[in-house]
């Protein structure tokens, strides 16, 4: 009777220990790419612009996916590895005129000389709604156009985007970071825009995100 009782008290026992090592296990966190990048863009004070590639017989748009991550990052530094490791073919780099501006760009179009991102304008001019600048730019920028409605999934669809003001004046900048530089970013999205290309054709299409939705971080 004793032997039995004792070796219900050590089930119990084993039992509860595995019950408690796992609740102490860290559950991986996963959100929408978008959700991961207005937060980790709130606590290290910076804002992002991404570019996607997609093959025009498989499109897999990048801020359609989740990112799955054992806990918040604290610092940019862990923002991009989780970044880097959740996705392949990605490069991150800094802008050039404000260090708050972060490119995530689809490696694979940093090798094609004709990606219109990668073009060094002589000089930018411009003081007028985000809409019209994408034209502006594309004026000199080949393959560069709006995207006038886009469905970013999960039934959340952004519209052309009429109400972001842009006001830059400047010299040998390339085109992302002129996209970029003239953004009022006070109360703006964390992702200042997205922009999704055909790595066959190249054709470029950019959407502003506009002043951040009231319920963001």
């Amino acid at each position: 009777m004793k032997k039995t009782i004792c070796l219900i008290l050590l089930s119990i026992i084993a039992l509860t220990s595995l019950s408690l090592y796992g609740e102490n296990q860290v559950k991986p966190l996963d959100m929408p790419l978008k959700t991961f990048l207005r937060k980790a863009g709130k606590i290290c004070g910076v804002y992002f612009t991404v570019e996607e590639g997609f093959e025009n017989k498989y499109p897999d748009y990048i801020l359609e996916k989740n990112i799955s991550l054992s806990s918040t990052p604290t610092n940019i530094e862990s923002a991009i590895l989780c970044l880097t490791n959740s996705f392949k073919n990605l490069t991150i780099v800094v802008d050039s005129a404000n260090k708050h501006i972060y490119h995530i760009i689809d490696s694979r179009l940093l090798s094609e000389k004709d990606y219109a991102m990668n073009q060094v304008l002589d000089s930018v001019k411009y003081n007028d709604t985000a809409h019209k600048y994408v034209d502006f730019l594309s004026e000199k920028a080949l393959g560069l156009s709006n995207q006038n409605v886009h469905d970013i999934g999960s039934g959340e669809v952004v519209a052309a985007n009429w109400v972001t003001k842009v006001s830059l004046e400047a010299t040998n900048i390339s085109v992302r970071d002129a996209l970029s530089d003239g953004v009022n970013l006070q109360g703006y999205n964390r992702i200042i825009w997205a922009s999704s290309a055909s790595l066959e054709t190249l054709k470029i299409k950019v959407q502003y995100q506009g002043p951040k939705p009231p319920l963001d971080p």
